[in-house]
């Protein structure tokens, strides 16, 4: 398999769950990298995603269990039936948060040794993601990005997806403001995408008050 081809597939890989569901998690890399074999590839040839992920079992990572903590308060039926679906806005795994990709997986990809790769990726990442949030109707959906704040303002990352959705979408920037009381959450007009603190460190403090605020009836 050339470098071109294993890097489509991973681009095009969205994330795990139920894509149906009306919860979707958006984090910034999944934790654990991709494994450099092509029998591994071939598996995730023709997906954009997996059914299988139950972030309610024990020994998660901590961004797992912040989905968890979230859904307890959120809603709780969506976590026993496990219905939700989680993704992520980079291809790759790292094995923490503001790590790079290992170098083998950057030779295995065909990508830039150094950090240059982000940019060679993001549009076209952008595009798949884009084109997946439209076929399953991302404007019913709550989506929470939990991907962290960065001196109380939306991280770039974020940011720039964000961006290219609404330019997509309704030819303008992302209306994603602060909340008026609460610094730690930042909300569209629409009150159904969220940006908040990362998954592994959001207090239940911040859960209580989206709930309280935003989805207690």
């Amino acid at each position: 398999m050339e470098e071109k081809e294993r890097l489509e597939i991973a681009l095009h890989f969205i994330g795990s769950g139920k894509p149906e569901s009306d919860i979707w998690f958006c984090g910034i890399n999944e934790h654990g990298e991709w494994k450099c074999s092509d029998d591994e590839m071939e598996k995730f040839k023709v997906k954009e995603y997996e059914n299988e992920i139950d972030i309610s079992s024990p020994n998660q990572c901590s961004t797992y269990n912040g989905y968890k903590r979230f859904l307890e308060i959120i809603a709780e039926d969506n976590l026993k039936n496990k219905n939700y679906f989680i993704l992520n806005l980079g291809p790759f795994g790292t094995a923490s948060e503001g790590m790079d990709i290992c170098l083998p997986a950057k030779i295995f990809f065909g990508l830039p040794k150094d950090k240059h790769y982000q940019k060679v990726i993001k549009n076209k990442r952008h595009q798949y993601l884009y084109n997946f949030f439209v076929k399953y109707n991302w404007k019913l959906k709550n989506i929470f990005f939990l991907t962290g704040l960065k001196h109380g303002n939306i991280k770039e990352d974020t940011n720039d997806f964000l961006n290219t959705l609404y330019k997509k979408e309704y030819n303008q920037k992302h209306d994603l403001q602060v909340d008026e009381i609460n610094n730690k959450v930042y909300v569209n007009k629409n009150k159904n995408i969220f940006v908040l603190p990362h998954a592994s460190r959001i207090s239940y403090d911040v859960i209580n008050y989206v709930y309280e605020n935003y989805f207690k009836k």
